[in-house]
Order: C-alpha cells, then structure tokens, then sequence
C-alpha cells in the first residue's frame, strides 16, 4: 500500500539503534551534501564505517566505493532537486531477509518503521519536504506487494 507519510514520524534501525531518522547524524550528512554540497562529513562517516565493520550495507567495501557512493549520492541529490522524487524512477522492489526495499519501504510496528529510501527521504527533508509517498508493507514478507 503507498501513502504519503510525514518524515518527522519515520524511524530507522539502520544507524545503531531505533530513533527518528530526523534525530540521527546521517540526515545531518546528507543537508551538508543537499545545502552545501559538502559531501566530506558523509565521506569521514562511511571511512569510519568501513573501517570498524569491514564493509557498509554489504557492499561498500574500500575507498573506490566509498567514492562511487558519494558520487552517485550527489546525482540524487541532483535529480531529486530538478525532477522531485519519482516511483517511477526506483528500483524495483526486491525481498532480502523477508523486508521490501526499492523505493521508500516502511513497515509499521508502534511506528513507522524505514526499510529502504533513507538517502531520497533526507535529500526530500533538506529540500522542504514535510512528507514522502511510502510503501507500506508487513515486517516478514515472502511475496511483494502488487
């Protein structure tokens, strides 16, 4: 089901531990990238990252890919700026772990919980969004919604 939620009552487990996604340092990285163009903070906390766990989200694995990140991270930013934030444009919707990510995927548990969609949902809450489409699904799921 896709509707449209306020980002300030998304939430993430993503960045070590459950809190808003407009409370963690990661929406922070990404305003630096959205009104500066500064992408050395956001750099500085994948090395970190990469330094600690070995890798980020499975596959960021060294510097290069770090750089490939930032870089793709900037043509989003840039997209998303001239173009808004298109479903169409997501990739497809895809299971790992029995969660729905491509786009920007929620489940809802006490609150709505962010699955996939963290980079587009900051990029949108630099720009002045107060809210994004989402989909929502259950948190265990074996088929994708239709």
């Amino acid at each position: 089901m896709r509707t449209y939620y306020p980002i300030a009552n998304l939430y993430t487990e993503a960045f070590k531990g459950y809190k808003r996604l407009i409370d963690t340092d990661f929406i922070g990285y990404i305003g630096e990238i959205v009104r500066n163009n500064n992408t050395e903070p956001y750099r500085a906390w994948l090395e970190r990252l990469l330094k600690e766990y070995g890798n980020v989200w499975g596959y960021i694995l060294n510097y290069d890919d770090i750089s490939d990140r930032l870089e793709q991270v900037c043509a989003l930013v840039s997209d998303i700026r001239a173009n808004g934030y298109s479903e169409t444009k997501r990739e497809p919707l895809y299971i790992v772990e029995g969660k729905i990510y491509g786009g920007i995927t929620c489940y809802k548990q006490r609150d709505m919980i962010l699955i996939d969609g963290h980079h587009a949902v900051s990029i949108l809450y630099h720009l002045g969004h107060e809210s994004v489409p989402i989909i929502v699904t259950k948190y265990e799921n074996t088929a994708l919604p239709s």
